[in-house]
């Protein structure tokens, strides 16, 4: 390959320019890392563990390898893990106590700590699972013996009503009154038993963690039965868990699309996003850099395809915008020389 003088020097003052943004790159990159680490360190010594691992997360993304930073990290992780570990047990030893919700609230951050505990899942969506309720009439007549007896075929678990209705044992309702009455398996009569069948499989779905076949068994089982809360809460921590997934296959915009459908008031997600965004924007940065390296190494294509993976992940990266567009002049040009 031929080249004009002119086009030597425009190589030559191009590749200066590149090496000093290069140089200039990885400096910025090392000292936002440094920050990242310096935050991940505050946040553990005021307790808040959760943001000490999304800092410390970004700073292992900017420099990976960096046994300062991995020693920071593998600390963090052992002090989550532990403080998962101590709400679970807490947990334990209330719902031993019989007292439900604050065992459900301890099991919960046990989650939040650690999304995969199965401890902790196996409590609240087994043991300590929220009941499913339909509601009755008082009629004139009625017993609480009577009411058990129409709805759950015994009328011995009149206890369960008088439970869940803050009323004493054999008090007489009230006519009129408006009961609020569990759905028990093999007792109900809100759920059909095609209802009851699909509910179960939707559970021995979400146990085993297949959870797009539980997003589409739950969404029709919904479009049955609308604003079932159980449903509505296996649907949330299966997206959620589709978003851990995917984040663990580093599928930054499949994760974040994921854990947008969650609902936002559901445990973490919106920290998760939050640190999910700052990420995206740390990798983009790194494609950038990537790009800039096949550039001095005049493999503009593969410099190419890195920017646009700078532009996937932050759209405005202008600077990742301008050097495509550099780099396809260049690649035109070079053509043109051949």
């Amino acid at each position: 390959m031929r080249f004009s003088a002119a086009v030597l020097i425009f190589l030559l003052c191009l590749w200066c320019v590149t090496a000093d943004t290069a140089d200039a790159a990885r400096k910025r990159t090392a000292a936002l890392a440094c920050t990242y680490q310096d935050r991940a360190v505050h946040y553990e010594k005021k307790g808040d563990l959760h943001m000490a691992r999304n800092c410390i997360r970004v700073a292992e993304t900017l420099l990976p390898g960096n046994m300062e930073i991995g020693a920071v990290k593998s600390r963090i992780l052992r002090n989550i893990q532990k403080r998962a570990g101590d709400h679970y047990g807490q947990g334990r030893r209330l719902f031993a106590q019989n007292k439900p919700d604050k065992a459900r609230r301890e099991f919960l951050i046990a989650l939040r700590y650690d999304p995969a505990h199965d401890g902790a899942r196996e409590y609240l969506y087994e043991k300590l699972r929220t009941p499913l309720f339909d509601t009755y009439t008082v009629r004139q007549g009625d017993s609480l013996k009577t009411i058990a007896g129409k709805v759950y075929k015994y009328p011995e678990k009149d206890f369960i009503i008088a439970y869940f209705n803050n009323l004493k044992p054999g008090e007489q309702p009230k006519t009129g009154t408006v009961l609020r009455l569990p759905v028990l398996d093999g007792g109900s009569f809100s759920l059909s038993s095609a209802a009851k069948k699909d509910l179960a499989g939707v559970r021995t779905l979400f146990r085993k963690q297949r959870y797009e076949e539980v997003i589409h068994a739950a969404n029709a089982f919904l479009a049955r039965v609308p604003n079932n809360e159980e449903v509505t809460d296996i649907v949330n921590a299966s997206w959620y868990g589709i978003g851990k997934q995917l984040l663990r296959q580093n599928k930054y915009l499949e994760a974040l699309e994921a854990f947008e459908s969650v609902d936002a008031d559901y445990t973490d997600v919106q920290d998760i996003i939050g640190s999910l965004q700052e990420t995206m924007l740390e990798v983009a940065e790194k494609h950038f850099r990537r790009g800039i390296d096949f550039y001095l190494q005049e493999k503009l294509q593969l410099a190419i395809a890195e920017w646009n993976k700078t532009l996937a992940l932050n759209p405005d990266h202008g600077e990742a915008e301008k050097n495509i567009t550099k780099a396809r002049n260049l690649l035109e040009r070079l053509q043109q020389v051949e």
